[in-house]
Parts: structure tokens; sequence; C-alpha cells
């Protein structure tokens, strides 16, 4: 699981403002849905599998992004096997397949390709 957080210098700046419950309530919450949409589409488009699935396929499907509160989003899988398709697996697992897989790192790759697009929502 990721996560994305507004950090306390942010949260900090806009509490300073008149208002600013409401600015925190309306505006950033408006702000961390949209964000969390980005995120994890760009998550789904960095997934790219040899045997052709992609993004669309069952882990995929499964990115969900979750608001924790008013500055956090977290997003990632709750299927068994997304960390290792994400971090790479080399073993044998608990029923006893060998795996030699490399990750993919589309947490990582996702993130870093929402993060200007999130930031440019909370902070402009």
């Amino acid at each position: 699981m990721y996560t994305v957080e507004l950090d306390n210098r942010s949260l900090k700046a806009i509490s300073m403002f008149s208002g600013f419950s409401v600015l925190l309530t309306l505006e950033v919450q408006a702000a961390m849905a949209e964000g969390s949409t980005i995120i994890v589409q760009t998550v789904r488009d960095s997934m790219h599998w040899k045997n052709g699935t992609d993004g669309e396929g069952p882990l995929g499907q499964s990115i969900q992004s979750v608001i924790d509160s008013p500055s956090e989003i977290e997003v990632g899988s709750n299927l068994p096997y997304a960390a290792r398709r994400d971090l790479g697996f080399v073993g044998a697992d608990s029923l006893g397949r060998v795996y030699d897989d490399m990750g993919a790192f589309y947490m990582e790759q996702g993130l870093e390709t929402a993060k200007p697009l999130v930031e440019g929502l909370l902070y402009a």
C-alpha cells in the first residue's frame, strides 16, 4: 500500500487562510478525490506484462484508493500477488510454485507519473 499525504508545511499554510475549514472540507477534498483517481489510473497505465494483459486485467482492476483522512490517500491492491508482481519474487510460493519474476515496479512508476499532476491540483 502506498500513501499520498499533504505534508505538515502545507497543512500549516492552509490553516493560516481565513475560513480554512471550508477550504479543507470542500476544495482540498475535491482535489484529493481527483488526485486519487489520477493515481489509480497512472498506476494501471504503468502495468505492462509479457503475456499481453495490462492494467485492465484483474490486478489492474484491483488497484483502488482510499481517502483515509482530509490529508491522506492510500493506493494499493488487496490481491495477495500484487506486491510480488510489483516488487518481484524469486522462490516458491505457499503452493510450491517456483517463480523468478523481476519486479514491474508499476506502483512506483505510476506514482512518479501522477506526482506533478496531483501536486498541481493541491498546490495550484
